[in-house]
């Protein structure tokens, strides 16, 4: 029962966030006048209205934000200013160096949360997976164009994104496991949208759009940074770090295949195997978890 839970949870925040990304990609293909950080603004800020909504009606969450904040805060203001963090190095690092790179890139959060959780939390895989994540990780060098060259300063700042995903990532396993995350999550996204907003004001980027990209940029994050983080966070319960990330390896695969269904991307047979070699090493992986807990 433990596994299937673990994978439920997986799955559901996996879905969400491949929702999120669908919706960004097919707000910018709508609108491309639209530079990301304006959509990072009307995004967060569309969000957190739907948040306050839902405190305002739900007299549960209501309690349970305002009985939680004295012991949350701390802990959401960390994870808000990491979250603030990772969205200015990834936002300088697309500006800066070629999607294909910043893509692939932006996965070292699999190596990294193996070894943190393998050297810290005493986590431990079976031979199996370990070839997995090699399966998968040719997959993706396969999947993403890699011939151009990036400069090092953009080469740090994804690195340093993916790492500071995947230590946020170690901190809710390690130090968070009691919370109750729904009201967590409230605090850190209300939170991390003034910070934010704050930053954002300054940049210049702050302007009106049309109200249909306001709609896609606001479910878009509300689906990524509040429905699929409670059950990202939930899975820290009862998942390895590993896994939960070896397990978000599924969701570019998703996109792009939506992205052919839906907006008519084209896709290369390169990318197809590749693809297909990733999800090939997802299985080998699950498979050997399930068989490593039975």
């Amino acid at each position: 029962m433990k596994n299937f839970s673990s994978l439920v949870l997986l799955f559901l925040a996996s879905g969400f966030t491949v929702g999120e990304y669908f919706l960004l990609k097919l707000g910018f293909s709508l609108y491309p006048e639209i530079h990301a950080l304006t959509a990072y603004f009307w995004g967060f800020w569309g969000a957190t209205f739907i948040l306050f909504a839902l405190l305002c009606f739900s007299k549960t969450h209501r309690n349970l934000v305002i009985s939680n904040f004295s012991n949350y805060w701390k802990w959401a203001f960390l994870l808000s200013f990491s979250l603030l963090s990772m969205g200015v190095l990834w936002f300088y690092a697309i500006g800066n160096a070629p999607a294909g790179i910043v893509a692939f890139l932006e996965n070292l959060t699999v190596p990294f949360s193996f070894f943190l959780g393998i050297i810290f939390l005493k986590e431990k895989f079976t031979h199996i997976q370990f070839f997995s994540l090699f399966v998968s990780g040719v997959g993706f060098f396969l999947m993403f164009n890699l011939k151009e060259n990036i400069s090092i300063i953009p080469l740090l700042s994804i690195v340093g994104m993916a790492f500071i995903f995947t230590l946020q990532s170690f901190v809710v396993k390690k130090y968070m496991q009691n919370f109750e995350f729904i009201s967590f999550i409230y605090i850190r996204n209300i939170m991390t949208t003034f910070l934010a907003v704050s930053v954002l004001y300054f940049s210049g980027y702050i302007k009106i759009i049309p109200l249909g990209a306001i709609l896609l940029f606001t479910i878009s994050t509300f689906l990524g940074f509040f429905i699929a983080r409670i059950f990202y966070f939930e899975a820290h319960k009862h998942s390895s770090l590993g896994t939960i990330h070896f397990f978000g390896l599924i969701e570019p695969v998703a996109v792009l295949f939506l992205s052919v269904l839906f907006l008519r991307e084209e896709i290369s047979f390169q990318k197809i195997y590749a693809a297909a070699i990733v999800l090939i090493g997802l299985f080998l992986f699950f498979r050997a978890e399930v068989e490593k807990k039975n």
